[in-house]
């Protein structure tokens, strides 16, 4: 077994003993050592389709071209590999598919702990790791092509298909408590399955009483770390997570975002496209001023509402 497949396969069997262990520490060795492992096995295809005699080009960060008598040929410089950010890249650029979320939770609370600073709570860090069964056999099952079974062995990939189980069948169960509730927002109502907790980012939010269905009387409650958001922190956060690439778009590209921050309840959740907030259900403000009818502009309506600037101006000077 090549050497970067072993030390993948050797971190993910040691973060799933950690994790089995009750001691508090070693859940954040669990959060380490398969962060590292899931990324070594990212390596290891990149790995197996560098070119032979390339230095394995495509794991490299530096790639320089060399002429050869069969022309020219791009080698890897160096012993550096690529960092995360450039990994994920390099798999685009590639055209190679892989739901690299669960890695990325992963690596946020990784360079939290690094840092000492993390507000995880344990249970928190063990539903990461539960979630992380998805993504290793996505890369060694689908990329890599192989067993995860026969190459992480029977008792550790057994513990990881048991604890997705158990988180898959906790997410089910915590889904159904919203099935109820009536969205204001079709747009809202599209966006459940990206419901997650303010404060820690669980997905693992229920709703205290299934049965209700008025969203503004909903109570929810984070089973990992019992966070009980409002009801217009879960409704922004599931907009901006299902909107996230056109407001994306308009930050980077210019053009008006998909979201306005709503001038009756102050949340950001006015879906431009719906007419109104997905919160408080109050609809566009007026988009011209009130005195001289002009056009106004984003940054008026949300500081002077119905007046231009000039006239907002004019009427703070006259008081």
């Amino acid at each position: 077994m090549d050497t970067i497949l072993t030390n993948a396969v050797r971190s993910i069997q040691i973060g799933v003993e950690d994790y089995l262990k009750s001691d508090e520490r070693r859940i954040l060795s669990a959060v380490r050592n398969i962060q590292a492992g899931i990324l070594l096995l990212a390596k290891e295809h990149l790995r197996r389709l560098s070119p032979p005699g390339s230095n394995e080009v495509l794991l490299r960060k530096r790639i320089v071209a060399k002429a050869t008598a069969a022309g020219v040929q791009f080698i890897g410089d160096g012993k550096k590999t690529l960092d995360e950010h450039e990994l994920l890249s390099r798999y685009a650029d590639l055209g190679i598919v892989v739901n690299w979320q669960p890695l990325r939770d992963l690596t946020l609370r990784r360079n939290e702990l690094e840092h000492y600073r993390t507000d995880a709570s344990v249970e928190t860090l063990r539903e990461l790791v539960a979630g992380s069964a998805v993504i290793v056999r996505e890369l060694v099952q689908n990329v890599l092509g192989e067993d995860p079974q026969a190459l992480l062995g029977v008792d550790c990939w057994s513990v990881m298909l048991e604890t997705e189980a158990v988180y898959e069948a906790e997410l089910r169960r915590c889904r159904g408590t919203l099935e109820a509730i009536a969205w204001r927002s079709p747009t809202m109502g599209d966006a459940v399955d990206q419901i997650e907790c303010s404060a820690c980012h669980s997905k693992l939010v229920e709703q205290r009483v299934p049965e209700n269905a008025d969203q503004m009387a909903a109570e929810f409650r984070c089973i990992s770390c019992s966070h009980t958001p409002e009801v217009a922190e879960i409704i922004e956060g599931a907009l901006q997570q299902a909107l996230f690439a056109d407001l994306y778009i308009a930050a980077t590209d210019g053009g008006e975002p998909p979201l306005w921050q709503c001038l009756d309840c102050d949340a950001d959740a006015t879906v431009i496209e719906e007419g109104f907030c997905a919160v408080c259900g109050s609809g566009l403000p007026e988009e011209t001023c009130a005195v001289c009818h002009k056009g106004l502009t984003r940054d008026e309506i949300a500081e002077n509402r119905c007046l231009c600037s000039y006239h907002r101006y004019q009427m703070d000077k006259d008081d």
